[in-house]
């Protein structure tokens, strides 16, 4: 176990969604207003608002311009691929749809903007993945606690398949008696947890002075 791998508790969940809650910079709020405001996607104004608003306060590296699927480009992709009875039903594998995206001869994966984008719609149906939750589930598949009582064991590449990655998660909730948390709770804790994996990863691999 390292020492900053913070176990995933009842006590850790809940402060976890405390510190979030108090935060006063957190931009859940403002997307959930947004998200709320403007439920359907079938206005290219409204999901170009969504998609820049998430952009932004999640610094998910969309450009506004150029060869890389822009903005502009990732709002009509979803206006064209007529979501809403998707996610009324909450299929996971709409969030394929979203993420991936052509342009000239390339493919593009935006595979964290899209369950993002699919959460703030269905938060109780669409777990968040992004580098901080894959790393918290990876450092602590790598543990092997996951070997017991259930918590299946799964590759790396598996969090990378959202359908799977969402079975993860729930199973992960159930395991370690966390079933009282939405999936939206439960990303506050990977997300604030995996940042601070994250950011000791970075410090090791600085100079000492």
């Amino acid at each position: 176990m390292t020492e900053f791998l913070a176990m995933p508790t009842v006590e850790n969940v809940s402060k976890a969604c405390a510190f979030f809650g108090a935060d006063k910079n957190c931009p859940d709020r403002a997307l959930i207003e947004l998200f709320t405001k403007y439920p359907k996607n079938d206005d290219f104004d409204h999901v170009l608002l969504k998609v820049v608003t998430l952009n932004t306060l999640y610094s998910l590296m969309i450009r506004a311009y150029g060869d890389h699927p822009t903005v502009y480009d990732v709002a009509r992709h979803i206006v064209g691929q007529k979501i809403d009875s998707d996610l009324d039903l909450c299929l996971p594998e709409l969030v394929h749809r979203i993420s991936i995206i052509e342009k000239g001869k390339k493919t593009f994966y935006h595979y964290s903007f899209a369950t993002k984008y699919c959460s703030f719609h269905r938060p109780e149906s669409y777990p968040i993945w992004d580098s901080r939750v894959d790393e918290y589930l990876g450092q602590l598949r790598n543990q092997g606690i996951h070997m017991q009582d259930g918590f299946r064991q799964f590759k790396r590449k598996d969090l990378w398949n959202y359908p799977k990655f969402k079975k993860i998660v729930a199973e992960f909730r159930d395991h370690f008696g966390l079933q009282s948390f939405t999936f939206k709770q439960i990303d506050a804790f990977l997300f604030l947890e995996g940042g601070k994996l994250l950011a000791a990863k970075e410090k090791k691999k600085q100079p000492a002075a």
